[in-house]
């Protein structure tokens, strides 16, 4: 065991740790709550609008993120769901509006904060979280991956393919949807 992963503990998001998600993750409802994104409300309105979300889907769905902490210190979170429970993917393509199946799911967002990046935390919190998914059934994951920046919820395209998600829609030309089937 390395000197890093002493120091990791990667923790489920419940009402404990939900103020434990790092900025600006715990107030961005860009994916869950489009209406409350688009009007700009102060924080704590975005915040309690992301609470809201993470309630519905915890009790429908079960665990939807994750934290990571080193040495005690929130540095990474990711975020993830059924389309169903994502409101703006109808904005991306009709077809997740449809699709009210749990064997897919998308990650909104694999946060980690400038001074950790490129220090493997993003992939150690991904391989755990799609450890997950499979042992829930999950047989699909999906993203919008970023090209030729790292300034995006879910990070650059580099970033996907390193961890062997493969492109499947370039629709959108600098946010490819990419997928692993695990």
């Amino acid at each position: 065991m390395s000197y890093l992963n002493v120091h990791i503990e990667i923790v489920e998001v419940d009402e404990d740790v939900f103020n434990k998600i790092p900025i600006p993750c715990r107030s961005c409802t860009y994916w869950e709550n489009p209406k409350v994104f688009d009007e700009r409300p102060p924080e704590e309105d975005r915040v309690e609008a992301k609470k809201e979300w993470y309630r519905r889907v915890l009790e429908e769905y079960g665990t939807c993120g994750k934290v990571l902490f080193y040495k005690r210190h929130p540095v990474g979170y990711i975020e993830f769901a059924p389309p169903r429970f994502i409101e703006r993917l109808g904005e991306y393509d009709s077809r997740w509006l449809s699709d009210g199946s749990d064997d897919k799911v998308f990650i909104t967002c694999l946060y980690i904060v400038t001074g950790y990046r490129r220090k493997g935390f993003g992939t150690l919190l991904l391989r755990e979280t799609l450890s997950q998914l499979k042992e829930r059934g999950v047989r699909e994951v999906y993203t919008y991956a970023r090209l030729g920046s790292s300034n995006n919820p879910s990070g650059p395209l580099d970033f996907w393919l390193k961890n062997r998600f493969t492109i499947v829609n370039l629709k959108l030309s600098n946010y490819p949807l990419v997928r692993k089937i695990i």
